[in-house]
């Protein structure tokens, strides 16, 4: 589930919270009412579904997309709005400082066995283009999991992650990103988190290794 969404099927448009769509669509009705809003990561049509508190953006019935069922927050969304939308993101990983060229990458990706069926959502699903630093090393293919503070949390998706044949890096999310009051943030507040949270990884941010199969020699 999301809380966030762009105004318009652009990317350069604004980013609001789904209370701020909902009272967009009471205020405005005759503009907004059942108007679409569009997903951070590939502009997907997206509905704002009003639950108090625990209002999300979902997708249309008929526009069927695999998503996890509980919104990770605010500055979770924007962290991976980041990744899965830049062509080029410089990290450090073990000490040493890397810059990965991405092919293409999608949030929350169901993850598959192939054998017992069994599933799991990684945060980013990515390939790198032959040419990216630690292609060889991950066989052009990795997970990145944003990770909240909180370590059992960590320690239960480590868990779930290790059961498949993906390595795994970890970002942690910094916790002045944290959004106190998402029900009445509003965009230029997100706005602002966002230039912080694009300034930190666009300087290089730390990862390291969550999970990896056992020929990964990282």
């Amino acid at each position: 589930m999301r809380l966030l969404a762009h105004l318009y099927p652009d990317h350069s448009s604004p980013i609001i919270t789904v209370h701020e769509a909902l009272r967009l669509q009471r205020n405005y009705p005759e503009e907004w009412g059942g108007r679409y809003f569009y997903d951070l990561t590939v502009l997907r049509y997206l509905l704002p579904i009003d639950r108090g508190a625990a209002s999300t953006f979902a997708y249309p019935k008929d526009c069927w997309v695999g998503y996890g069922l509980h919104s990770k927050g605010i500055a979770h969304e924007l962290v991976l709005n980041y990744i899965c939308n830049n062509e080029i993101w410089p990290v450090e990983l073990n000490g040493k400082e890397y810059l990965l060229k991405i092919h293409a990458a999608i949030d929350e990706f169901f993850l598959t066995d192939a054998f017992t069926g069994k599933t799991c959502v990684v945060d980013c699903h990515m390939f790198l283009n032959t040419w990216s630093e630690l292609y060889k090393e991950t066989t052009g293919r990795l997970g990145i999991e944003v990770t909240h503070p909180i370590w059992w949390m960590k320690f239960f998706k480590k868990r779930a992650l290790e059961k498949f044949d993906l390595t795994v890096f970890e970002l942690k999310m910094l916790p002045e990103w944290h959004v106190a009051d998402p029900v009445n943030v509003t965009p230029e507040e997100i706005g602002q988190l966002q230039g912080k949270i694009t300034n930190y990884l666009n300087s290089g941010a730390k990862l390291t290794c969550l999970c990896k199969p056992e020929f990964v020699r990282i």
